[in-house]
């Protein structure tokens, strides 16, 4: 994970990351209200307090610049046969750094295949809860308690 991060900084397409958080508002032109635009992560609150927190913080007097890598993880089942059941769970990695108008551009590569999960049949789940049964009874043992 690490070498897809580093990798993906020394990159021509950082240019286009957004590394300062920024509130985004819209005026109503007939009614003259403000109100706050939400249409990327970092135009989130969440982001710029944490932004806030990492320019604070004073490790060992570095001055670099501190930044948020948003990393976005997500996977989808993926038929590996015309015929069959074979599937594959890939997880891929993307940055919320890029607007999602360039973040959704296949031509443009920025989506990191990290790993794929591998498919688990409805007996597994069966056979893992019953086991989390016994380890859950076996964890907490109950006594009996007869009133004399």
């Amino acid at each position: 994970l690490i070498e897809v991060i580093t990798a993906t900084f020394q990159d021509a397409i950082t240019l286009q990351f957004h590394l300062t958080p920024f509130h985004l508002f819209h005026t109503c032109p007939l009614t003259g209200n403000t109100v706050c635009v939400y249409s990327e992560l970092y135009n989130t609150d969440a982001w710029l307090d944490e932004h806030e927190k990492i320019q604070k913080k004073d490790e060992d007097g570095c001055q670099l610049e501190r930044v948020i890598a948003a990393l976005m993880f997500w996977s989808d089942s993926t038929c590996l046969a015309q015929f069959g059941t074979a599937k594959a769970w890939p997880l891929y990695l993307c940055f919320g750094n890029l607007s999602k108008y360039i973040r959704l551009r296949p031509s443009l590569n920025v989506i990191h295949q990290i790993a794929y999960i591998p498919s688990v049949c409805i007996q597994t789940f069966s056979c893992l809860k019953g086991l989390q049964k016994l380890t859950m009874r076996d964890s907490f043992p109950t006594t009996s308690m007869s009133s004399s």
